[in-house]
């Protein structure tokens, strides 16, 4: 009756300690795996889970380092780092989905446990043994916790460091950016207003030429309406007597030319008279 009420306590207890009845997830092992009877590798192996064995995970430690799971009729813990979970279509770390997918915190209690799962095991009897390895390994797990948590914390920090180091160097750059955006904009302008500036001094410059040409052509062409009105309004000389004076003078010049060439002594001295009479005179003989 004492050892029916021994069991029926632990039970109770273990039902109370590790709630194996909450919600449960299916993971998937990366690799072949030890499950162990407790959440450490101090703990002896139940079995081993092959690579891409499925589980139900009924609960993990604090920070998911360990997790409660069944496979196939074993029931016991394994690290939660060998663990994805299946979510929208891809394997993600269970680690990183157990936070959001309400995944059960639980304590482990050595005694209920055991009794509630490894009482056929051939190393239960020598739960006193493991026990004890259990409550030195506790230690050094809270230590370890200790140190990964200090780690966590020194990890955080450093990451914050190098965050506000990139978003400064992201500012700088930023405004580095759009000083240099300014100075190529600035220099486009000037470049623009001297483009325009120089294109109105050729504007100018041609309406100034085309100015002047309009102004020359109407200088022209008012010289020669004064001319030609000058020339209508001057006296119409008489040139007829100095005409006649010319061509008198012609044709003296050309009698005296005559006479010259008369005068040859090549050429018969008689006068023109007299040669036509003595022509005359041969044909009536």
């Amino acid at each position: 009756m004492k050892r029916l009420t021994i069991s029926l306590a632990a039970a109770i207890l273990a039902t109370v300690a590790v709630p194996a009845v909450a919600v449960a997830a299916d993971a998937v092992v990366i690799e072949d795996l030890n499950m162990r009877a407790g959440p450490s590798t101090a703990f002896p192996v139940v079995e081993i889970i092959p690579g891409d064995g499925q589980v139900d995970v009924h609960g993990c430690v604090r920070e998911y380092e360990w997790c409660d799971v069944t496979w196939r009729d074993a029931r016991g813990w394994v690290s939660a780092a060998y663990l994805r979970y299946l979510d929208a279509g891809r394997y993600i770390s269970f680690v990183e989905y157990a936070p959001r997918g309400n995944i059960p915190i639980v304590i482990f209690s050595f005694e209920p446990y055991w009794q509630s799962h490894y009482v056929n095991r051939p190393w239960y009897g020598q739960r006193a043994r493991w026990r004890d390895v259990w409550r030195d390994n506790r230690g050094e797990i809270r230590a370890d916790r200790r140190e990964d948590r200090r780690d966590d914390r020194a990890d955080r920090r450093q990451d914050r460091r190098e965050n506000r180091v990139e978003r400064r160097d992201e500012r700088r750059d930023a405004k580095q950016n759009v000083r240099r955006e300014e100075r190529v904009e600035r220099r486009q302008d000037r470049r623009e207003a001297r483009r325009e500036q120089a294109g109105a001094a050729r504007v100018d410059r041609q309406r100034q030429n085309r100015a002047e040409a309009r102004s020359e052509r109407r200088e022209n062409r008012t010289e020669r309406r004064e001319q030609r009105q000058g020339a209508a309004a001057a006296p119409k000389v008489d040139n007829r007597a100095e005409r006649r004076q010319e061509r008198r003078q012609v044709n003296t010049q050309r009698r005296e030319q005559r006479r010259e060439t008369s005068a040859a002594p090549n050429r018969d001295k008689t006068p023109r008279g007299e040669r036509n009479a003595q022509r005359g005179r041969g044909r009536e003989g």
